[in-house]
């Protein structure tokens, strides 16, 4: 997608090449190529459109780098070990490998090829042993993304263009189809992925539907869950599931460029993400792989590159006050640095499991859109005593967790809110008294300002 155009001091145009490639281009003023950058990477351990991931053996992980016509074997910790599988022009070749999947009882591992869509069976190791055309016993239909699953002798397929699931022995043997195209129980329109359960009901990211269905060893509807929309719970181009060893079904959210958790019965549990290509956003998400120790391994595929997350504990009622101070008053050469580190605060608590109505932002820079949702709704009012006053006695009740952030100017004892008020550090243990009655659990100052040291004696006697 082109997404902008600059012209440089010598004449060339240099052209966003947004998506896909995610790399800047440059051309003549008459239009001949001469270069191009970008994120993708062709050495060990880069990538050029990691599609999924799957777990293999001692910690090792397989990688379909999708773009660079290749599969990676890594270490969970992100160490390359080696090129897996045949390589071009050898029997197994696969060029575009866009879906993995291991039966891990038979040692068998199955990559589905979007360069002919035929699904390749191979042993641990990456030797070759067969392969067959995914559309099998339905030559005539058409051929586009598949999404895998096997165990214990079955491969399963999301066939996305068909709109079924597609059924398979270990040897290839085609042994039916499930579903039609539809909105209904059972019906699927672009199913991207499936993933089998223990128990044996399969989980299948219905994605044009917007939703996850699951069915039983035969194919009958079990349950759903999802809409289309961007709240907890709701889907924008669900892509890619996996199961955590404690059954948690996890779920990339492509188009909203997050995780979602659910339980096996569909009640969400949380979400991880946001668009961007900072530590912990995505840019359309793809492959899961859940690893051991509640962690797991996401394919950020359009940067590029691998994220690993882990379980946090976060309180039930966690809540934050971050307070922007001082404001751009005339001298104030730390505004920008306050509005950044206070943007840098709501994003890493927004990452640990906060949500909107879980931080109270104090701010004058209160036209910014921190949660990406299209609204200028994440400050909740002027960095004011008052504000701050009525936050820490009335806004924090219920909570058993509370974190005050702090950030710009300070004196000995003081901390600068805007360009006439000034908060004592006397005054701000009072009304850290008052919130204590209101807070269960623990609660946290941060005093981001110079002279914060002074602080620590008039704050220890609050009860923190």
């Amino acid at each position: 997608t082109l997404d902008g155009l600059a012209l440089n001091n010598f004449g060339h145009v240099l052209a966003a090449d947004r998506g896909w490639h995610d790399r800047i281009q440059v051309f003549t003023g008459s239009g001949a190529f001469i270069a191009a950058w970008g994120s993708q990477r062709g050495g060990p351990n880069e990538f050029d459109g990691p599609a999924d991931i799957v777990v293999l053996e001692e910690q090792t992980v397989l990688v379909a780098d999708y773009g660079n016509n290749r599969i990676q074997k890594l270490s969970e910790s992100g160490r390359f070990i080696e090129f897996w599988g045949p390589k071009d022009s050898e029997p197994g070749y696969s060029r575009f490998p866009w879906s993995l999947a291991l039966d891990r009882p038979l040692g068998l591992v199955y990559v589905y090829d979007m360069d002919d869509h035929h699904i390749r069976q191979y042993d641990l190791d990456g030797v070759f042993i067969r392969e067959w055309d995914s559309q099998s016993g339905n030559p005539e239909a058409f051929k586009a993304y598949g999404g895998l699953s096997a165990a214990h002798g079955r491969l399963y397929m999301a066939d996305s263009a068909n709109h079924r699931i597609r059924v398979f022995s270990s040897d290839g043997g085609w042994l039916g189809d499930w579903g039609e195209y539809g909105a209904g129980e059972g019906q699927f329109m672009h199913p991207y992925a499936a993933a089998l359960a223990a128990d044996g009901l399969l989980y299948v990211a219905d994605t044009y539907n917007n939703r996850i269905q699951v069915l039983d060893e035969n194919g009958a509807f079990v349950r759903a869950w999802g809409a289309e929309g961007n709240g907890p719970g709701e889907f924008n181009l669900p892509t890619a599931i996996t199961l955590a060893e404690n059954g948690s079904v996890l779920v990339s959210d492509s188009d909203n460029h997050r995780v979602q958790q659910f339980t096996p019965q569909g009640a969400f549990v949380a979400a991880f993400g946001g668009p961007g290509a900072s530590p912990g956003q995505f840019n359309t998400p793809g492959g899961l792989a859940a690893l051991g120790s509640e962690r797991v391994l996401v394919a950020d595929t359009l940067n590029n590159r691998l994220q690993q997350f882990r379980a946090i504990e976060q309180a039930r009622q966690a809540r934050a006050i971050i307070v922007a101070g001082g404001g751009p008053m005339p001298g104030n050469t730390l505004w920008d640095a306050t509005r950044l580190c206070a943007h840098y605060a709501h994003h890493a608590l927004h990452h640990l499991g906060y949500g909107k109505d879980d931080i109270y932002l104090l701010s004058a820079d209160n036209g910014v859109d921190l949660d990406n949702n299209g609204l200028a709704d994440d400050v909740d009012g002027d960095a004011t005593l008052e504000e701050l006053a009525y936050a820490l006695t009335e806004w924090v009740d219920g909570a058993d967790l509370l974190v005050v952030y702090l950030v710009d100017h300070g004196g000995v004892n003081t901390f600068r809110m805007n360009e006439s008020e000034i908060l004592e550090a006397s005054v701000l243990a009072q009304w850290l008294n008052v919130a204590r009655a209101r807070v269960s659990g623990p609660m946290v100052v941060i005093n981001d300002s110079c002279h914060s040291g002074s602080f620590i004696d008039t704050l220890s006697d609050a009860a923190l």
